[in-house]
């Protein structure tokens, strides 16, 4: 075992070398302040220049610099895209000499098996799917510009509301393999239907297939898919994929938005990758999450630390938008584009900002089930208080009117020492008719 380990690790730095790993030269960060109180971001990575066609750059990274095709399919209410072509056949490539490079015989074996179980499943060979793929894809989040929903808040203060969300991927396909494995999984293996509930919808001389089964969520989430100008579509509703399939025929999408266009002014378009982040997203993430900490009945030291991670994740946003494009050139890759952030910050948002939109999404809700847990514990303590006293009376023979002490009714519960209202509120025993009560007053037996 010991000698395996040891051979494994001389082989680490020489195959990390054959795929690109060590092809990184130098790294530059710099942000220009504008007369706008914007900065001008530029990082560009030094690369050798033959790693540019290697499994880790090609296929992790960028490829060659183009228009990229995803931007026309961005609805117009979209607050947040990342857009790239690198290859996944590059880097499935990568994936099984990896395997066979580094694993037994076991790993590899059970590897093999694993394809051949899923191949199985797809109906064909992974590799053949994975070669039908273009080389783009984006991820989007949309912010409706119209549409608003109420999210649980908890404690008496209402709702939160924000726009609709939503979410949108997309995937560059050569032909309609991709669509048929998704088709398959859905029907019945005999053909004569489906055996999951599914609606077509024509938009746009794209058929649209939306999967209906019901999910509780305080937004419409309809899984919808198509294919339409060489990508697969995958929406969280039909109203997403729907907009994208317009905006690609209609012209009327992201790329038309006013914000948008003033935000890429002066960058190249012909481009690797694309990224942009609106100040809708950060405000709506902002309000949201103020809105729902304001209503948790959380400590003050608990609420500041909820603005300050609200700030480092949005709070340099500001109300400019953020736009960055990646330029795969000769010697490396160069980063550029405009923001309210510093060069550091506006890098590392990168890969926050996605994190951030669905944490404005769930913390609501998770509030919301952490205040009911909070509760449903006090009320079932006030449930074996209730339960204990009308033992004792009927032990002692007491009255309606008499008041039992909680050493009383020590011997008809459990663990009186766990007897604790989560929100620190106290407890009233009370009459032998009335219920007992707790000083907080969301908590109360019903």
């Amino acid at each position: 075992g010991m000698e395996l380990l040891q051979t494994t690790i001389k082989k680490i730095p020489q195959f990390l070398k054959k795929n690109g790993l060590y092809a990184v030269r130098g790294l530059g960060i710099s942000a220009v302040p504008r007369k706008d109180g914007l900065n001008d971001i530029k990082l560009f990575v030094q690369r050798d220049t033959a790693a540019a066609a290697l499994p880790l750059w090609k296929g992790l990274v960028a490829g060659d610099d183009t228009r990229l095709k995803g931007l026309d399919l961005l609805p117009n209410d979209t607050v947040l895209v990342r857009l790239s072509n690198a290859d996944p056949k590059s880097l499935w490539k990568f994936v099984r000499p990896t395997v066979v490079e580094f694993g037994s015989i076991a790993t590899v074996a059970s590897f093999d098996g694993a394809l051949t179980a899923a191949e199985q499943v797809l109906g064909m060979k992974v590799g053949s799917l994975i070669d039908s793929l273009g080389s783009e894809g984006f991820v989007s989040i949309q912010l409706s510009k119209t549409e608003m929903i109420k999210l649980p808040s908890p404690g008496e203060a209402g709702t939160t509301s924000m726009p609709s969300p939503s979410v949108l991927i997309g995937i560059a396909v050569n032909d309609d393999s991709l669509l048929d494995v998704v088709n398959k999984q859905l029907k019945n293996p005999d053909g004569d239907g489906w055996k999951i509930p599914v609606t077509t919808k024509e938009v746009g001389g794209a058929t649209l297939m939306s999967v209906n089964i019901p999910v509780p969520a305080p937004f419409p989430v309809q899984p919808t898919y198509c294919v339409v100008s060489g990508y697969f579509l995958l929406g969280l509703n039909q109203k997403v994929v729907e907009d994208a399939v317009l905006a690609s025929t209609k012209k009327t999408g992201l790329i038309a938005d006013a914000e948008f266009k003033k935000a890429f002014d002066g960058l190249p378009m012909e481009n690797s990758g694309v990224v942009y982040v609106s100040p809708r997203l950060a405000k709506t993430f902002d309000r949201v999450m103020k809105q729902a900490m304001a209503s948790s009945g959380q400590s003050k030291d608990q609420n500041e630390l909820s603005e300050y991670i609200t700030s480092r994740m949005f709070g340099q946003l500001g109300d400019a938008p953020h736009a960055m494009v990646i330029q795969n050139q000769q010697g490396g890759l160069l980063i550029r584009g405009t923001s309210s952030m510093n060069g550091q910050q506006a890098i590392a948002s990168l890969g926050v900002a996605p994190i951030g939109m669905l944490a404005a999404i769930a913390v609501p809700a998770f509030v919301k089930a952490r205040t009911s847990a909070r509760s449903a514990a006090c009320m079932n303590n006030l449930r074996m208080l209730r339960d204990a006293k009308m033992m004792w009376a009927l032990d002692e023979g007491k009255r309606e009117d008499d008041v039992p002490t909680l050493d009383d009714l020590a011997p008809y519960i459990d663990d009186v020492s766990r007897l604790k209202c989560p929100k620190q509120g106290t407890y009233t025993i009370n009459s032998v008719s009335v219920d007992p009560t707790c000083s907080e007053p969301t908590h109360k037996l019903r």
